[in-house]
């Protein structure tokens, strides 16, 4: 834990000195579409939502969106900012690949409901749908080869891999293209 609980979070200070930093770094005039990401248990939603809400009105960031909650989250917060007049969020990013379909669960439902944009990260589930990786091997020197992350059920990859490129052979696709398409 920090022994500065300004410095982290999703905290008002933090918020702000965050974007000030990020448009002094960019050398910008405001942010397109400024994230937030994770959970942070120590600020409320209301809070981070006031603030997010502040930050636009400064006009440094043009619109708001989230990375990694829970979908109750999101509809919590975003019914809150609407309850207030308030910008809502109108985008999230979330992990999703061919093989980790998680979000289809809650979120993709809810983002239809709220018109909010999905962003899907490491849509190649960190390399793994690239078809270097195989039961025979974990391509030597790749960076999911000692570090697994995103993690995945290493078995359904695999298989997946060996559907994917039976697939790409029917149109001269590599498996990370036709990992692509299946996620757009």
């Amino acid at each position: 834990m920090s022994d500065k609980p300004n410095s982290c979070g999703l905290s008002r200070y933090h918020l702000f000195h965050s974007v000030d930093a990020s448009l002094k770094r960019l050398q910008l005039d405001y942010i397109d579409l400024l994230y937030v990401h994770g959970v942070d248990p120590k600020t409320s939603i209301e809070e981070i939502m006031h603030t997010l809400i502040d930050v636009v009105n400064t006009g440094k960031v043009r619109y708001i969106a989230v990375c990694n909650w829970y979908a109750w989250q999101v509809a919590k917060a975003n019914t809150f900012a609407e309850a207030k007049g308030w910008h809502k969020f109108i985008a999230l990013q979330h992990h999703y690949s061919a093989v980790n379909r998680d979000i289809e669960h809650e979120l993709v439902s809810m983002a239809e409901e709220y018109h909010l944009a999905i962003f899907p990260w490491s849509p190649l589930a960190g390399g793994f749908l690239t078809g270097k990786f195989t039961r025979e091997s974990l391509a030597e020197g790749a960076r999911r080869s000692s570090y697994d992350f995103p993690p995945v059920d290493k078995e359904k990859a695999y298989n997946l891999v060996e559907v994917m490129k039976e697939i790409g052979k029917q149109y001269g696709a590599s498996v990370a293209q036709v990992a692509l398409a299946w996620v757009r």
